[in-house]
Order: C-alpha cells, then structure tokens, then sequence
C-alpha cells in the first residue's frame, strides 16, 4: 500500500476506499475524515470496501492482514 500511494502522490497513511452504494453520507464521513475515495472500482488495493450487494468472488483476492492465535 505504501508503493501504490507514492504512485498516486498520497500519504504513506493515507486511507483509500472504494464504494458501490448510494450512502453518500458514509462517503461524506471518510472524506470529512481524510480518507481517498480509489477511482478504480477492480483494484484490490484499499482499506475499506462499501457496497451495496456483495458476492462470494468479491472475498476471494482478498488477504489476511491478521493472524489469529
């Protein structure tokens, strides 16, 4: 994530979501909060995910960041 958000002239820290909903006051929040809306819609670089409808395939490139004990 860092490398990707040198590329795009972010922060190192910055957050960047990606949304497929009509909830445009949880956009209006991150935003208000500093996050990055991603204007890719296929990427699987982000921190969070907001959709409307979910499927199963969209869970499948996605990695653990945690391990549980």
């Amino acid at each position: 994530m860092k490398a990707y958000s040198g590329r795009m002239g972010l922060k190192e820290d910055t957050k960047i979501f990606m949304m497929n909903s009509r909830d445009n006051h949880i956009k209006a929040a991150l935003l208000s909060r500093g996050w990055v809306e991603s204007g890719d819609k296929d990427s699987k670089l982000f921190h969070l995910k907001w959709v409307y409808k979910d499927r199963p395939e969209d869970y499948d490139p996605l990695q653990c960041l945690f391990h549980v004990i």
